[in-house]
């Protein structure tokens, strides 16, 4: 008898399952579980099959550029892009082997670099703000017909991108701000929401890793090699926004403002606050997927908060314009307060302490 687990997902893809399930109530089970869960091919399997796409079309790009930027032929490239991502769409819809999943993503991001990289020239737009749009049409286009979770997840998080870039390159750093807010709401939206659509889970994840993906551009921009570009920009209203976000988020979870007066609650928001005065936003929105992972037992979640957690206190120690001793003193504080948190809130549960 072999000991091998099966995943949910592929438990509910077995032949045996399907015959007793109809397509409704199947799709009911499906639209309930993480994505994590759904996808009945491992991570890893899924993660290589993004990597291998990416290569692909960077070298479809990449040769197709060779050949037709120099002759300035946009609306040949323009086709190409067209062509490959219809191609992508529809051998997508007919075989669905791994092999050939990975062959349309290819295809389908190819075409999408090539339209979003020609889009500027083509209506004679010389700002970084031509990616934005070009992303954002090609996104809103191909979402609702290309099904594969890892396009739908990239192609979000690539409008994040290139809008950092746009307000890197027209030196509107303050715009920076607006961008956190409006990701910070659309996370929110997708997240808590009662009932999750199928089709918009992709984008929820791609929604809660744009936040820390802006951010880590943010800070690396303001490493000393990127400086020459006289980039200078306050972190504290990315922090009062995330700070409120945080404090919403325990308020949502508690089951509302009737938990105000509990003592975990009161420490968890002075706690909050204090991070966001002594720390890098970059940390707080590590913490918000972490408590969402925890809540609603979202493995992603969870992993996207301890891979970002390090990244930003590497970047942000480095990226601080001040002495040593002071930084030191930064980080021991962050550590000190989360670690004091841990203890108090531990010893409430313990004693059912209430007020």
């Amino acid at each position: 008898m072999s000991n091998k687990r099966m995943t949910v997902g592929q438990l509910l893809a077995t032949s045996g399952v399907k015959s007793h399930l109809s397509p409704g109530d199947l799709e009911k089970i499906l639209e309930s579980l993480p994505m994590y869960i759904r996808n009945t091919d491992p991570l890893y399997i899924r993660i290589l099959v993004g990597l291998g796409a990416w290569v692909s079309a960077l070298f479809f790009v990449g040769s197709i550029a060779s050949l037709f930027f120099q002759n300035e032929q946009l609306i040949l490239i323009q086709f190409i892009g067209i062509a490959l991502m219809t191609a992508g769409i529809t051998i997508s819809r007919i075989n669905k082997s791994l092999f050939f999943n990975q062959a349309c993503l290819a295809f389908v991001i190819a075409g999408n670099l090539l339209l979003v990289f020609t889009t500027g020239e083509y209506f004679h737009i010389k700002s970084s703000v031509s990616l934005v749009i070009g992303q954002i049409i090609v996104c809103a286009v191909v979402y609702p017909l290309f099904n594969s979770s890892i396009y739908r997840f990239i192609s979000p998080v690539l409008v994040a991108v290139f809008t950092v870039i746009w307000f890197y390159d027209d030196k509107i750093y303050y715009l920076i701000h607006l961008l956190i807010a409006i990701e910070a709401l659309f996370a929110g939206i997708l997240f808590l929401r009662k009932k999750r659509i199928r089709a918009l889970i992709p984008l929820s994840y791609s929604a809660a890793v744009m936040l820390p993906v802006t951010i880590l551009i943010m800070n690396m921009m303001g490493m000393p090699i990127f400086r020459y570009r006289h980039y200078s920009v306050t972190l504290w209203p990315s922090s009062v926004i995330l700070v409120a976000g945080l404090i919403y988020l325990y308020f949502y979870l508690a089951g509302g403002l009737k938990q105000f007066k509990e003592p975990w609650i009161i420490i968890a928001i002075a706690s909050t606050v204090l991070l966001g005065i002594f720390t890098t936003p970059g940390i707080l929105i590590a913490i918000g997927l972490l408590i969402m992972g925890y809540a609603f037992g979202d493995k992603i979640l969870m992993a996207l908060s301890f891979l970002f957690i390090p990244c930003f206190l590497v970047l942000f120690y480095y990226s601080l314009d001040i002495d040593l001793a002071y930084k030191s003193a930064v980080i021991a504080g962050s550590g000190i307060v989360l670690i004091s948190v841990r203890w108090l809130i531990g010893l409430l549960s313990k004693y059912k302490v209430t007020i």
